[in-house]
């Protein structure tokens, strides 16, 4: 079974799961990948929240990835 993470970011309890559960998988809220292109600030917190998953060997999908330049 694997424990995912919708909305990821949008709150205090994502972090607090992080803790208490073997998460799988990070989804990343969609607020933080609109317009990521022009948004140096979401683009900062996109990085960190790849890099945490990285570290945590957890997969991550990002919610709102419509265009290429969502890509980054």
């Amino acid at each position: 079974m694997k424990i995912s993470i919708d909305d990821f970011g949008s709150g205090y309890l994502s972090f607090g799961y992080l803790q208490k559960y073997p998460i799988n998988i990070l989804k990343i809220n969609r607020a933080f990948i609109t317009g990521i292109s022009s948004k140096k600030d979401c683009a900062a917190l996109v990085k960190c929240i790849l890099t945490l998953a990285q570290h945590l060997q957890s997969d991550v999908a990002a919610e709102g990835v419509e265009t290429k330049s969502d890509l980054y």
